[in-house]
């Protein structure tokens, strides 16, 4: 009996030990798992994001006058331009009505091509070329042709105050044939006034 015992108390004494070590020993894995998903956007987008006038209209209104020899006139003009070239966004056409009441009534119509060119943010300048008649006030029928020059200050994007010059280099009166101006019908006219682009 004492074999037995001994014998279990052995069995017993290694078998705890077996535990005890196992338990001391406990392997422990982490599975970690992650997954990514990427969204890329295309680079390949396109912009327009050009600064062209390209399809703008332009309105004045301002003083106007002009003076031909001994005749003078001083009235009101208005205008209407534009600019219809895609692949020339510089180049505006326009026309200007103008009416006289000084010394007296006349008026005078005017047909425009001109280059717009931006020498700041706010200041503008455009030369160009101008045909048109003038009638009534006095004169008989003149048709006159000559540069111009205009100067733009914005006081907003679409609004500005500008100031017009015309010198006439031809003229046609009555029934007469083209000459070049002198002191007796050089003709130049004038405006100061707003416009606004739209």
């Amino acid at each position: 009996m004492k074999f037995n015992y001994l014998f279990a108390l052995i069995l017993a004494v290694g078998l705890l030990a077996g535990l005890t070590s196992q338990a001391q020993n406990t392997v422990t894995v982490t599975n970690y798992v992650t997954i990514t998903n990427t969204v890329s956007a295309d680079n390949n987008i396109t912009t327009n994001n050009t600064d062209s006038d390209f399809g703008k209209y332009d309105v004045t209104f301002s003083s106007a006058g002009s003076s031909y020899g001994a005749n003078h006139q001083v009235g009101v003009d208005f205008s209407v331009a534009t600019d219809p070239l895609e692949k020339l966004p510089n180049l505006w056409v326009g026309v200007s009505q103008s009416l006289y009441w000084a010394p007296s009534f006349g008026g005078s119509t005017d047909v425009d091509a001109d280059w717009n060119v931006s020498i700041t943010d706010r200041i503008c300048v455009q030369g160009g070329w101008s045909v048109g008649d003038v009638y009534g006030a006095g004169l008989e029928n003149l048709i006159r042709t000559g540069p111009e020059f205009i100067a733009q200050y914005y006081l907003s994007n679409d609004t500005y105050l500008y100031g017009a010059v015309n010198y006439d280099l031809l003229v046609k009166q009555g029934s007469g044939g083209w000459t070049t101006s002198n002191s007796d019908n050089n003709g130049w006219r004038w405006s100061l006034g707003i416009g606004v682009e739209f």
